[in-house]
């Protein structure tokens, strides 16, 4: 046995122990351990792997002279120690029990000795150290070289800190609904996620150890769940709030208000539990986790190339600094994953094309991208001393997204094969039962649109140029512009189409003919992000919406001149979101959905003087559509189709409405809000899957980066 004599700083997992001082850290930062469980942690270190008797323990912990309850202190002590390393007695990382015996320290223990002691070893055992030093060394470099020789030998990878050997495993697990933003505990214990949408969005936790989820009471309205360092607290949001709540359950506390009324976009826990980073359109933020005001971290500066940033992770860096991983996206929708530098604000782009990063232990950066219109989860390995990428980065899956990682090397993520689903148009009446298809020449689109006849369909492709389809002839046309197009709006005639494309480094608004000569020079481009929203009758005006970093989504429009350029006009621009406008069928009012009352709501304006508004929904309202009568007015509230009967003359005045049917059920994706009106209004024309499609699984993968050494 080791005596007490043997003092020194030890480490274990993320902890450092100097048990002179009497201190121990988390990843530098120093924990708060009473004497008595720090004494029992000092006794366990000194014999690692091996039963503490609990007689041991009382002898050395309590003298004979000293009178306590023993069994009920030493319990009570090893409780405390446990809730700081954040350990557990039924699956134990560090501390466990040997029943009517005593304790074990599991984990694998490193020890450094002080200079002075190295000093005291006898000369002898230095020698005969040297000696098996030597002959260990030569035997290891031969092997190491032969190894290489064959090609055996993994490159050297970087772990932040050890990752319990365990054996790799996969598993999956479907909830019964379509669940969202995944995240596993830092522990490896637990998995977060939500359900439903908007008031109705559930919080569930998964324990790994346990056959059935169960909801967190008290979280209604969460999400973007995410985990405090000491897998203890969820964090979400909610009514405008960033709140926490105990893993238990209770009452969820409100951490802060949200500095405005932009969507939030993801947040993280530091791993010194002292703050918490979040982004809300377009900046991102840091408030104290235990509450306060809000303050500016990361700004997306107005007229820079820089939309928004979104999905911030906390890094603390091997030599103590701190730095912050994110994504961004640049003007015209290209998402970049970047490191910056909290200290000199030194920002490094890691990938392209890609959206929300994950820090892994193993020593990786996590991100989803996409490739052929198929997501991806990829690895990048990455320093936490230089801050810099170590390797390539590889593949882990695809049909994945949402991917995180706990300290002990276990991976989750979203599986998600609805996004390889082809797809087909399904027209459904006003009570939602279908009465015909359109089988379209694509499998995979982002967004289609129709002329007010139903006989041209334009669609945007994941990837590659714009196809028309003119569905009584069954007949295809790709639109040859030689560059990428998003976004299409036909005209109601059928004659023209409007869409965004990338060209010399900058997104505009192209108007092209569906006849004729192909048009080189955009509508409008400017360095805000144009998308178009729809088209007036006479196809004299477009609406669009422009994306500012100080107002938000504002709705403009084009208007045509005798030349045939477009004149771009402001409509709607407040410190508001409005988006989505669409022009009355005599060109009168345009219908918008605007969040400037807490809840996005859908409002109707009088074009072009704006002036005469009234609110449309009152329980929750986007993606208006009118019926060509102009009589009525479609939208979609929560998961329901809503017509909305309307009185239009000089003013608007809404009259009543209806539920027709629930919409995310018809359609099966509540991603893609798509749908469009018949010319006699009476059917809807919407996107769906093709088949059925399983619900998104929630994959989790015990270490993951087994499978993965020779490609890092």
């Amino acid at each position: 046995m080791q005596g007490p004599s043997q003092r020194g700083a030890v480490r274990f997992g993320v902890f450092d122990v100097d048990t002179r001082a009497g201190e121990i850290r988390k990843s530098g930062v120093k924990l708060k351990l009473q004497e008595q469980p720090f004494r029992v942690l000092e006794v366990l270190l000194e014999q690692p792997g091996q039963v503490v008797a609990r007689e041991e323990l009382q002898q050395r912990l309590w003298p004979n002279d000293t009178f306590v309850d023993f069994d009920n202190s030493l319990n009570t002590a090893v409780n405390k120690l446990r809730e700081v390393l954040n350990d557990s007695a039924s699956s134990p990382r560090f501390v466990e029990t040997v029943p009517r015996r005593g304790y074990r320290f599991v984990a694998p223990v490193e020890r450094w000795k002080e200079p002075a002691e190295v000093q005291r070893e006898a000369a002898p055992e230095q020698a005969r150290q040297t000696l098996r030093f030597l002959w260990i060394a030569v035997v290891t470099l031969s092997v190491l070289l032969t190894l290489a020789l064959l090609g055996l030998f993994p490159a050297r990878r970087e772990q932040t800190e050890p990752l319990v050997e365990a054996p790799l495993r996969r598993f999956s697990y479907q909830p019964e609904e379509i669940a969202d933003s995944p995240s596993i505990s830092p522990n490896g214990r637990h998995i977060v996620y939500t359900t439903g949408a908007g008031s109705q969005a559930k919080l569930w936790v998964r324990d790994l150890d346990q056959n059935e989820p169960r909801i967190i009471q008290g979280a209604a309205g969460a999400g973007g769940p995410f985990w405090s360092p000491d897998s203890r607290f969820i964090g979400f949001f909610a009514e405008n709030e960033l709140r926490k709540i105990s893993l238990a359950g209770g009452d969820a506390q409100v951490v802060c208000r949200l500095p405005g009324d932009k969507e939030p976009l993801g947040a993280s826990w530091s791993p010194s539990d002292e703050a918490i980073v979040f982004a809300q359109l377009p900046h991102i933020y840091e408030v104290p986790a235990s509450g306060g005001l809000p303050r500016l971290l990361i700004e997306a500066e107005e007229g820079s190339s820089i939309e928004h940033v979104e999905q911030p992770h906390l890094l603390a860096a091997a030599n103590g600094g701190k730095a912050i991983l994110f994504s961004f996206k640049e003007r015209g929708g290209f998402h970049f994953i970047a490191v910056q530098s909290l200290e000199t604000n030194e920002r490094r782009v890691l990938a392209r094309g890609a959206f929300g990063p994950a820090y892994s232990p193993s020593g990786h950066v996590l991100y989803t991208t996409i490739h052929d219109e198929i997501l991806f989860i990829e690895a990048l390995p990455f320093s936490l001393e230089t801050m810099q990428p170590t390797g390539d980065p590889f593949v882990i899956t695809t049909e994945g997204s949402n991917p995180s990682a706990a300290a002990d090397g276990t991976l989750s993520y979203l599986e998600d094969g609805r996004a390889k689903a082809p797809y087909q148009l399904v027209w459904r009446n006003r009570g939602g039962t279908k009465i015909g298809e359109i089988n379209p020449p694509v499998k995979w689109f982002s967004s289609f649109s129709m002329s007010l006849n139903g006989d041209s369909i334009a669609f945007a492709p994941w990837a590659g140029r714009l196809v028309i389809y003119y569905a009584k002839q069954d007949v295809t046309t790709r639109l040859p512009f030689g560059l990428k197009t998003w976004s299409p709006v036909l005209a109601p005639s059928g004659d023209k189409v409007a869409f965004v494309g990338y060209r010399d480094g900058n997104f505009g608004i192209f108007v092209q003919p569906l006849q004729g000569d192909l048009i080189q020079d955009p509508a409008v481009s400017t360095t805000f992000e144009e998308t178009p929203n729809d088209w007036s009758r006479d196809g004299r005006f477009l609406a669009y919406g422009v994306a500012r970093p100080k107002t938000g989504q504002d709705i403009w429009y084009l208007q045509q001149k005798q030349d045939g350029t477009y004149e771009s006009f402001p409509f709607r621009q407040t410190p508001f979101d409005e988006q989505r406008a669409a022009f009355s069928p005599d060109g009168g009012f345009v219908a918008y959905s605007s969040n400037e009352s807490g809840t996005r709501e859908v409002y109707v304006e009088s074009f072009p003087q704006g002036g005469s508004r009234i609110q449309v929904s009152n329980q929750g309202g986007d993606y208006p559509r009118w019926n060509p009568s102009g009589k009525e007015l479609f939208y979609i509230s929560g998961e329901m189709l809503v017509a909305a009967s309307l009185e239009i003359g000089p003013r608007v005045s809404r009259l009543s409405s209806k539920q027709l049917f629930n919409y995310v059920q018809k359609a099966g994706s509540p991603i893609y809000t798509r749908y469009q009106v018949s010319e006699d209004g009476e059917r809807f024309l919407l996107d769906e899957p093709l088949g059925s499609a399983p619900n998104p699984s929630i994959r989790v993968v015990q270490n993951w980066f087994a499978e993965f050494h020779q490609q890092d």
